[in-house]
């Protein structure tokens, strides 16, 4: 059970000669932004279940793993996890049906983890 109250997923490819059109074509969609790199970010609200904000990018992504191959071999891919703590105790899960879903694709998941302060009124 995910007790997050804030995150942001974000499937990033980046590489020195990064092809933004090839890149929209084999995964059949555009990018959210392509600041230096090919984002593609859950559009689920901030509270959203973790992997319910995974399944919202990979459902939006070409599952073919040759694709998935040929992206890994040419760019560096990865799913970037920013998880907001504002408690301790915080946690979330991921199952093992969406680890499966990851590694068919190659994902390297890259954890980016931030300690909140509470806000001072």
């Amino acid at each position: 059970m995910d007790s997050i109250q804030d995150s942001a997923i974000t499937l990033n490819i980046y590489g020195t000669e990064l092809d933004i059109d090839e890149i929209n074509q084999w995964l059949n969609c555009e990018p959210s932004d392509t600041l230096g790199s090919w984002n593609l970010e859950s559009e689920l609200p901030k509270g959203a279940a973790i992997e319910a904000k995974i399944v919202a990018i990979l459902d939006k992504t070409n599952p073919d793993p040759e694709v998935w191959a040929r992206l890994n071999q040419k760019y560096k891919v990865r799913l970037v996890l920013g998880i907001f703590l504002y408690s301790s105790g915080e946690c979330f899960a991921i199952s093992p049906e969406m680890v499966k879903r990851l590694a068919d694709r190659g994902l390297k998941l890259d954890f980016d983890l931030y300690t909140m302060q509470p806000q001072r009124g």
